[in-house]
C-alpha cells in the first residue's frame, strides 16, 4: 500500500462544508430546545461564526444574513464574563 491516502482524510485547515455546519447548527439549536446548557449556546455562537464567515456564504446572502442576525441575538443571549445576569426583583 502506498501511504497516500489524503482523499478521505480531511486537511487539518479544510473549512467544514457548509451542509456540515448548517446540520451541526440545526442539531446544537435542536438539544438546546431540550437542555438550554450555556456550552451548548456557546457551540450555536461558534457555529453561526463559522457560517458567517465561510467563504461560499457569499452566495448565499438570504442566508448570509439570516445568520448574521441569528449570531448578533445568540451572542446578546451569552452572560459577560464577571458579570452575573440581573435578577428580577418585585417590589
Amino acid at each position: 500500500m502506498s501511504g497516500n491516502n489524503k482523499q478521505s482524510m480531511p486537511q487539518e485547515d479544510e473549512q467544514p462544508t457548509l451542509d456540515n455546519l448548517q446540520a451541526g447548527l440545526f442539531f446544537l439549536m435542536n438539544q438546546y430546545t431540550f437542555h438550554q446548557s450555556p456550552k451548548i449556546a456557546e457551540k450555536i455562537v461558534e457555529h453561526l461564526n463559522l457560517l458567517c464567515n465561510h467563504p461560499h456564504i457569499a452566495l448565499l446572502p438570504t442566508q448570509n444574513h439570516l445568520y448574521a442576525r441569528l449570531l448578533n441575538i445568540w451572542r446578546a443571549r451569552q452572560p459577560v464574563a464577571g458579570i452575573s445576569p440581573r435578577s428580577e426583583t418585585v417590589h
